[in-house]
């Protein structure tokens, strides 16, 4: 199955998904799954309506699980569920329609640094002027068994996909390769003015800007930022800094 070549995260949220997939109705035959069942599953996950994002999920694993028996295994029964799948349709959630300003940001990078936060503030720059994904910014913890090779270990794991000092060059040009499309990003970071502030003040800060290692590191640990803490504290910032709850720190690619 393609599950073990996923990433990580990616990994553990399929699974938990799975899990709960399987604990509501794992007991039941595929061959008792019919459409009127599969639209009875829809509105159980949707809760009648108010939760549409969630429902989707499972309705999407459920393609996925079942189109795998159908394929790789040539269930009959497999066989005729993804049929019927393939002609039911179902409400989609609604696009987000909210994002996160230019004035938002630099709101955020005010309040981060007035809290010492200063590599949220650096942060919040670089999501917003590079339109990076949090992830591209910052990096994520993976067990060390998960491929990739990473110099920076900590606790039986090891941190990739973030931003890197070595990837600028003499000339402030940045090389990235993304994490979720493998895409190669190139930006003259000269030409991004909140990152440009952000490092100025890092100079005045430390003297130099870093060689080596992480760009985005938690003051608190010196070292990259684990994503679930980021997140939380990103939000204690934007709500101190005026930011609309309904504002979320992923809306910033989308506002840049």
């Amino acid at each position: 199955s393609s599950y073990h070549k996923l990433r990580h995260q990616i990994r553990i949220n399929y699974t938990n998904v799975l899990r709960r997939l399987e604990k509501q109705h794992g007991d039941l035959q595929i061959a008792e799954i019919k459409a009127r069942v599969v639209l009875a599953w829809h509105k159980d996950w949707s809760a009648g309506g108010k939760h549409i994002p969630m429902a989707k999920v499972f309705i999407g694993m459920l393609r996925t699980v079942i189109g795998f028996g159908a394929v790789m295994l040539e269930d009959p029964e497999c066989i005729r569920l993804k049929l019927v799948l393939s002609g039911m349709r179902f409400e989609m959630p609604k696009p987000r329609s909210v994002h996160l300003t230019a004035d938002m940001a630099n709101a955020v990078r005010a309040q981060a640094h007035a809290w010492g936060w200063h590599s949220i503030a650096l942060a919040q720059a670089l999501q917003f002027e590079l339109t990076l994904r949090q992830k591209d910014v910052i990096g994520e913890w993976v067990p060390l068994r998960e491929p990739g090779a990473s110099e920076i270990v900590w606790s039986h794991q090891k941190w990739l996909h973030g931003l890197r000092w070595t990837e600028i060059d003499q000339n402030m040009i940045l090389k990235h390769v993304t994490s979720k499309t493998g895409k190669e990003l190139e930006v003259n970071l000269r030409h991004a003015q909140m990152v440009q502030e952000e490092l100025a003040m890092m100079i005045e800060r430390d003297g130099a800007l870093p060689l080596t290692g992480a760009m985005v590191r938690a003051e608190q640990t010196g070292k990259p930022w684990v994503a679930a803490e980021f997140r939380r504290k990103w939000r204690w910032v934007a709500k101190a800094a005026g930011v609309p709850d309904n504002i979320r720190n992923m809306d910033s690619r989308s506002g840049a």
